[in-house]
């Protein structure tokens, strides 16, 4: 057998192994996303009930459950906006494209979190509207 030929076939068996365990990965992925859903929708139906029950208690609960994952999810949010600015003032005066990059993809980090913010809100007026 040639040594190119014994190459790629190696090159071959190694791309079909890696392509297995892709696939596999995605489909564990996939799988953990889909349970990850249906509990969630679980978990909303369940203070959906709850909400609706009119116990003043259970709805305390609720909206300081609501209240603590806003400020969560706003707080991570921040740090990673505010460190993105320090780090940009503190290394304005290095001319780089990757670091340019990197804060661009903190702030972007940032951003996901105050839209995960905004979607947890609009959840909670979807539940008080609910009545």
């Amino acid at each position: 057998m040639e040594e190119g030929t014994l190459r790629e076939l190696i090159i071959g068996i190694a791309g079909g192994i890696i392509t297995a365990m892709l696939i596999y990965a995605f489909q564990f992925g996939l799988l953990f996303t889909k349970q990850s859903r249906m509990a969630a929708k679980a978990v909303r139906e369940q203070e959906a009930r709850d909400w609706r029950s009119g116990d003043p208690a259970t709805r305390q609960m609720i909206s300081n459950n609501y209240l603590f994952a806003i400020m969560k999810w706003f707080m991570i949010g921040n740090v990673f906006w505010v460190g993105a600015s320090m780090v940009g003032d503190i290394a304005g005066k290095y001319e780089s494209d990757e670091l340019d990059h990197a804060l661009a993809a903190l702030e972007l980090i940032g951003l996901i979190f105050f839209i995960a913010t905004l979607a947890r809100i609009f959840r909670f007026t979807k539940l008080q509207s609910s009545d």
